[in-house]
């Protein structure tokens, strides 16, 4: 079993048309890289890409484990893109004046209730 399929890094699209190019898919479809670790075996991260599930990288890793001397298991995700960038930090912004409009809105409730009263 993979630690809560945590993950460890992350992979290019290259990366993962390589591992793809090279046959290095599981029985599954989860497409993964290979190193010599040891003298005791290989390394392996498993390539998650969004569409997969967390059963999906467990029976990955149990194939590798079952097919292969595995001394290390990791689970990598994509790179973000620039697009990924753009509407991470869109959303910030947006964020960051929805902040903005609430703080001034409860200055002006409160600047009116206190010329209410004087």
């Amino acid at each position: 079993m993979l630690q809560n399929n945590t993950t460890q890094g992350t992979y290019t699209p290259n990366d993962l048309a390589k591992a793809r190019g090279h046959g290095d898919v599981t029985r599954n479809g989860i497409a993964f890289d290979w190193w010599l670790a040891s003298s005791a075996g290989a390394g392996f991260a498993l390539y998650r890409e969004p569409r997969h599930t967390g059963a999906d990288i467990e029976a990955a890793a149990h194939y590798l484990r079952s097919e292969r001397d595995v001394v290390t298991l990791r689970v990598l995700t994509p790179e973000p893109t620039e697009a990924d960038w753009i509407a991470a930090d869109l959303a910030n912004s947006r964020n960051k004046v929805e902040r903005h409009d609430a703080a001034a809105f409860a200055l002006q409730i409160k600047y009116q209730h206190i010329g209410a009263t004087s």
